[in-house]
């Protein structure tokens, strides 16, 4: 009874660590409410007590982990945004992947006996059976923890893309373990020592490929980061030299402004001077009700340049801001409005020239910053791998910006959520400078709006 009761833990373990790195790669839940919540708890118990009987049975069961698979594939479909055949790929390069690996141990157990996988495998199992099954556990928590620290993006990448080969090889394993149980049944000898050479090579060989392919994606990332950055820059030099080019000429423009108000005072002409400076002052009032203004001048200089691309473009454009002190890097502001701004203009002129629009929501209070895009649409965005996809032609880099807001979002521990229809998209972002709490209650309704277009 006591060992059924640490199996049971070892189980529920195991089971665990199999949903927490499933939920690695898809994290959002199908249903939220209390009652699907206990009752996905209530399935997850009954399961852990059923393959904690069935390894007080057989240490490894091919039959019984392939109908445990089958069923559990259809529990965490049920309850995770995810397909059938995913959870199925995964379950089966999970599963059938531990059974593997106690596998090794009774080949090892039956050759150091001299015994048969039907001796060892079967019937009553002792403390080292047990000790074997929770150093598994120590390991499965160990590869979570670094995945979870370091890779869990880049696993939800490869999965996504890898789904089926990840199916191939829980299939190939079942395979394995079917074929080398069948030559070691009664008793071992030299001819399963190949075999089990060969299965081992295959299990490091798998592993190291899965890495591979981990770090493969870990570099295109970081290529599409270094594209980014250089676009961030390339974008903040045009506009500072925007501004230069723009100083030069007003500067050029007051120098003449100022000899001909010069030349009115020596020749008398007040009345001239005076309605000149009039004028002057009529066109720098209008110039002003056009310019975005929130009172932070990073933020200005943003929407400034992207609000030109908008007027470019017959795109209507709506601000509302109530900005007093930005509590992020500009760097980092740059690349989540920039994106977002970038996709919202490019869904955007997709759209009838009378259906352009776009409208932007800035809002700071309590270290913390709200920011809301919503843009016209005229279909419902496509997603490939897990993430939106631009309709550029060169989409191994156009189709990252959303990503490169969410890595950004990640870094300050802020939310992000998206909404969109036939008709319109809308990305709402929160991040603080703490990370802390991200409730919006108490915000300053005290803003100000812009609206603008051509």
């Amino acid at each position: 009874m006591v060992l059924f009761g640490l199996f049971f833990v070892q189980q529920v373990l195991l089971n665990g660590m199999g949903v927490l790195l499933f939920r690695l790669i898809y994290q959002e839940r199908r249903f939220k409410g209390i009652g699907a919540r206990i009752l996905e708890y209530v399935f997850f118990v009954v399961f852990c007590c059923l393959t904690a009987w069935n390894i007080c049975q057989a240490l490894v069961s091919t039959g019984g982990i392939t109908v445990f698979i089958v069923a559990f594939s259809v529990y965490m479909w049920l309850f995770t945004q995810s397909s059938l055949i995913k959870t199925l790929a995964w379950n089966c390069f999970y599963f059938f992947g531990l059974e593997l690996v106690k596998f090794i141990y009774l080949l090892i157990n039956g050759l150091y006996t001299d015994r048969g996988i039907k001796e060892v495998n079967y019937g009553t199992h002792n403390w080292a059976d047990l000790i074997v099954c929770y150093l598994l556990v120590f390991l499965i928590l160990l590869s979570y923890r670094l995945l979870k620290c370091s890779k869990g993006e880049f696993l939800h990448i490869v999965f996504e893309e890898y789904n089926l080969l990840f199916l191939f090889v829980g299939v190939l394993e079942l395979c394995i373990i079917v074929y080398l149980m069948r030559l070691s049944l009664y008793k071992m000898d030299n001819k399963i020592i190949f075999p089990f050479f060969i299965f081992i090579c295959f299990l490091v060989v798998s592993n190291l490929f899965l890495f591979f392919l981990i770090q493969l994606q870990m570099l295109k990332k970081e290529k599409q980061n270094f594209v980014v950055q250089q676009n961030l820059k390339e974008k903040q030099y045009i506009m500072l030299k925007e501004k230069y080019i723009d100083g030069n000429k007003k500067l050029h423009e007051r120098k003449h402004e100022l000899r001909f108000l010069l030349n009115c005072f020596l020749n008398e002409e007040f009345e001239e001077g005076k309605r000149y400076i009039e004028n002057l002052l009529d066109v720098t009032i209008n110039q002003q009700k056009m310019k975005i203004w929130t009172g932070n001048e990073d933020v200005d200089f943003l929407i400034s340049y992207e609000q030109k691309k908008m007027d470019e473009n017959g795109i209507q454009f709506e601000l509302y801001t109530d900005v007093y002190e930005i509590p992020i890097d500009s760097a980092d502001l740059y690349i989540i409005a920039g994106n977002l701004l970038d996709n919202a203009i490019e869904a955007s002129v997709k759209c009838e020239m009378k259906n352009r629009w776009i409208s932007l929501e800035l809002l700071t209070v309590n270290q913390m910053i709200l920011i809301r895009v919503k843009n016209s649409s005229q279909r419902i965005p496509k997603r490939i791998n897990g993430r939106f996809n631009s309709d550029k032609e060169n989409t191994e880099i156009h189709g990252w910006g959303l990503e490169n807001v969410k890595q950004v979002i990640q870094k300050y521990d802020g939310i992000i959520d998206i909404n969109y229809d036939e008709s319109s998209f809308e990305v709402s972002v929160v991040v603080s400078k703490e990370g802390g709490d991200k409730d919006e209650e108490g915000r300053n309704e005290s803003g100000r709006k812009y609206s603008g277009g051509t």
